[in-house]
């Protein structure tokens, strides 16, 4: 029993330590422009299909864990034309502005989450353009999480990531049916200006 007790005492009074150690070590400070290019798996709803995607982000990083940004992707997907029983090409493409957060790093790694608004525009290819199949664009609302690491944490010239996404896509003109498009993606970053 006296030895729980001395073994805790420790604990407890290294413990303001550890806490006050942990909060002079210097935190992953991200500022500026990070210019990111990525690629990966999209599991769309609407097509339910599993397709290669590939896109651009540009976040604007403010050093509280804060960013604003934009996004475009690009998904090529291949439909079935029901009038001539062949399957033809089109494509998918999600433009977005996005806020995100970092949460609090002491290391090179961060985690990632972001939310914004923004559209899917479903463009046909020649032959369902010239079949007189026209655009056509929906709401859309991104969220996900991911993963950073960066080649330093005080002054990251580059860095690589993981993405988990979600676009909430508002199928109809009543936004009462939505297709979930998600997408994992593996992305490599600039930092400029950090």
């Amino acid at each position: 029993m006296i030895r729980h007790v001395t073994v805790s005492t420790i604990v407890l009074a290294l413990l303001p330590l550890t806490v006050s150690e942990a909060r002079s070590q210097d935190r992953l400070h991200l500022s500026g422009l990070e210019i990111n290019a990525h690629a990966g798996l999209a599991i769309l709803d609407a097509p339910e299909t599993n397709e290669f995607y590939a896109g651009g982000t540009a976040m604007l990083h403010f050093g509280s864990g804060l960013a604003l940004g934009a996004t475009v992707d690009w998904v090529g997907v291949t439909v079935e034309d029901v009038v001539e029983d062949a399957d033809e090409d089109a494509s998918i493409w999600y433009y977005s502005g996005e806020l995100s957060y970092g949460l609090p790093s002491v290391t090179q790694a961060q985690f990632y989450g972001f939310i914004g608004a923004g559209v899917a525009q479903t463009k046909p290819g020649d032959e369902l353009s010239d079949a007189g199949v026209e655009d056509e664009s929906y709401m859309m609302v991104p969220i996900g999480a991911g993963f950073r690491w960066l080649n330093d944490k005080l002054d990251p010239s580059w860095g690589a990531n993981m993405e988990f996404r979600d676009r909430i896509v508002y199928v109809d003109e009543d936004e009462t049916k939505v297709s979930n498009d998600w997408s994992i993606s593996l992305g490599l970053s600039l930092v400029l200006g950090g």
